[in-house]
């Protein structure tokens, strides 16, 4: 069987322009870590903790004890995960990598490992900004970025229960403050067909939701535009790319590239979902919960207890 199915390394991505990213070529660098991990710099077996965002030279080795998580860029070949307890010398990384390689258009290989670094860097720095999101009185808190635009027909909406509320009134809104589209409902989501309403290609509609009985119980008002169909079909065809270079093999990395991706192209609720399903993948690795924090902030999204 392949070393890759025990060692649960998942080949992501390819790219070329690495100088900016890598103090040198050919140097992995620490993009997540969880548990004990230790580095030996001189092969003179004294351990020390390996930290966020440094490097693995080749003269160096690593040992990851029980229950440990790392994952790791490599420039110019990808990255890869590391699950599995073990010593691993420069080597054998280099082994991994190369078991499955895959190529990628360089449009891909630019916007990883630049967002992601910049995002280690500052998570490295700050580790919690400790902001927090509060909700207004009588607000009905959203499950979804405040803002985003779709490539899909269909939307998933979502908000947040609240005390002595049985029944919502969803409504979307067009640019000249007309409901469009209206619903009472009991449950805390709507999935809408926006083909059915023809809206207009990247044009803002404002959706909010209410209590049937008391409509000084709501939402704030958010925002939904859906992108032209040339757009659409671009964005797809991107997706269709990165899917095939990316396979079909769970990651929490795969999904935080993903994530990437879709906050690049504004797909707010898509990288939601992204960064979501990276920490279920993958609970208590400090970056990737840090990067759903920081996101869940940006998009004024409150974080409800479970």
């Amino acid at each position: 069987m392949r070393e890759s199915k025990f060692y649960s390394i998942f080949l992501l991505v390819t790219f070329a322009a690495c100088s900016e990213i890598l103090a040198q070529e050919n140097n992995f660098k620490v993009l997540a870590i969880k548990g004990e991990i230790l580095i030996d710099s001189d092969n003179t077996n004294l351990w020390h903790n390996l930290t966020l965002g440094s490097e693995i030279t080749g003269s160096e080795k690593i040992k990851l004890n029980n229950n440990s998580y790392l994952g790791l860029a490599f420039s110019p070949g990808g990255t890869l995960e590391l699950k599995r307890p073990g010593e691993y010398n420069y080597s054998q990384l280099m082994y991994f990598i190369n078991l499955d390689h895959r190529s990628v258009n360089r449009k891909f290989s630019d916007f990883v490992f630049n967002e992601l670094t910049k995002k280690i860097g500052l998570i490295k720095e700050m580790k919690s900004a400790g902001a927090v999101i509060r909700l207004r009185p009588n607000g009905i808190p959203v499950a979804v970025p405040f803002s985003s635009y779709t490539i899909d027909s269909v939307i998933n909406f979502k908000w947040h229960p609240v005390s002595n509320s049985s029944n919502y009134i969803f409504k979307l809104i067009n640019c000249s403050n007309r409901t469009i589209f209206m619903k009472e409902l009991s449950d805390t989501s709507l999935s809408v067909n926006l083909n059915s309403l023809y809206l207009a290609s990247d044009s803002a509609y404002r959706w909010y939701v209410y209590d049937f009985r008391n409509p000084s119980i709501s939402s704030d008002t958010n925002c939904i535009i859906k992108y032209s169909q040339n757009k659409i079909e671009s964005i797809k065809d991107s997706l269709i790319e990165l899917n095939k270079t990316l396979g079909s093999e769970p990651s929490a990395l795969n999904q935080v590239i993903y994530s990437e991706f879709y906050q690049r192209n504004q797909l707010n609720i898509d990288a939601l979902q992204a960064l979501e399903n990276a920490t279920a993948l993958e609970p208590s690795v400090d970056v990737y919960d840090s990067m759903l924090n920081d996101f869940l902030i940006n998009m004024r999204i409150i974080k409800m207890n479970e």
